[in-house]
């Protein structure tokens, strides 16, 4: 099948508080690479993706043949052109009782029909039977010394909470850059482009994002996937050369998730996924890093699902100590951020899923060690 896709990045490293404009550009090469390399990454996934949704069509083929195959995508395309035998609702005051039961009567018709092709509507599910829907929620922190990790506010360290400035020197908002970038795809079934909302905003340290897929049409097996990443930044000066450590402090505005599903004929589909990650990336001292914050799949409920993974309001720290020395008095780009990834996998089922993930990084705390 055709597809489409999207993709866009936006940054702004402003030059050094001293004037000085070619650690600027440095710092934005820095992120155009890794925005590049991230395309990479996504050809493959998509590859990945659409090697999928080709190997489901193909068992459902072979389950149900091509006669039978031939005559249920006719009428479920006639069904839904129909809106179910209901045509327009608009002036209807009581649509939504009447879209309810035409759709649990089409349910029928279509496992009478397939019934009738001598196919076993229970097999159709049983296609599915390897996932699972499973549920892990962050933030946690189970990563050694010299990566990034997560950091419960009540496992840091008192001087970083009493934000004591010996030996620390502690940055607060406003930060001095931002960026954010993204790059989706899908098939080109009936999934709808991604609507989005960047958070990235250096003068509150907000980051994070917004997206919404939806699919009220969906037919044999469609899919999309997206990823967005959001930071900020800020320019630091080492006062002697060593191991770079930083705690920055970070409260939730927003970590939930909304995903509404209809079983259009029975035996219908799907797999959503949502995963955020904490990213860091510096211009020296470090390559990028990222460690998980939250986690969210769902497969095959007909239904409502929505809630916040983490609580609004909660507090944490991001844990860094760089693996290379930072140089004495030499500038240093410092960005942390989100890295968030939003796909679905959709079989014959209406739906609309959306990912919030917002967060305010309120101070950075850092110190140079031997």
């Amino acid at each position: 099948m055709p597809n489409r896709s999207g993709t866009d990045f936006r940054c702004h490293v402003p030059p050094t508080p001293d004037g000085g404009t070619e650690e600027a550009l440095t710092a934005t090469l820095h992120a155009t690479r890794a925005y590049r390399e991230s395309l990479g990454r996504a050809l493959r996934r998509n590859a990945r993706m659409e090697a999928f949704l080709e190997s489901q069509r193909a068992k459902k083929a072979d389950l149900i043949g091509k006669r039978a195959a031939k005559r249920f995508r006719e009428f479920s395309r006639s069904q839904r052109a129909s809106n179910y035998g209901l045509g327009s609702l608009a002036d209807v005051t009581d649509a939504p009782a009447q879209l309810g039961a035409a759709r649990t009567r089409t349910s029928q018709m279509a496992a009478d029909l397939i019934a009738g092709e001598g196919v076993d509507p229970s097999a159709l599910r049983r296609l599915r039977q390897n996932l699972r829907r499973t549920r892990a929620v962050g933030p946690i922190s189970s990563r050694p010394r010299g990566q990034l990790e997560f950091v419960a506010d009540s496992d840091a360290p008192a001087e970083i909470r009493e934000r004591r400035t010996n030996p620390w020197s502690i940055r607060d908002v406003p930060y001095d850059g931002w960026d954010w970038w993204y790059s989706w795809w899908l098939e080109d079934g009936a999934v709808q482009d991604p609507t989005l909302t960047y958070y990235s905003n250096p003068a509150t340290g907000s980051v994070g994002h917004r997206s919404v897929w939806e699919d009220y049409d969906a037919g044999n097996w469609d899919g999309c996937n997206l990823e967005l990443w959001s930071s900020v930044g800020f320019w630091l000066k080492p006062e002697k050369t060593g191991h770079l450590e930083m705690w920055v402090k970070t409260r939730c505005i927003r970590a939930r998730y909304w995903v509404w599903a209809a079983d259009e004929w029975g035996w219908s589909g799907y797999h959503d996924q949502m995963t955020s990650n904490w990213t860091v990336s510096l211009t020296a001292g470090a390559t990028g890093d990222e460690t998980s914050s939250w986690n969210m799949d769902f497969y095959d409920d007909d239904t409502t699902w929505s809630g916040d993974i983490v609580p609004p309001n909660t507090t944490g720290w991001l844990h860094l100590i760089t693996s290379g020395t930072v140089t004495k008095d030499n500038w240093i780009y410092v960005k942390f951020g989100t890295h968030d990834i939003h796909g679905i996998a959709i079989d014959d089922t209406s739906m609309e899923s959306r990912m919030r993930n917002h967060w305010h990084l309120e101070e950075a705390q850092y110190r140079t060690t031997s």
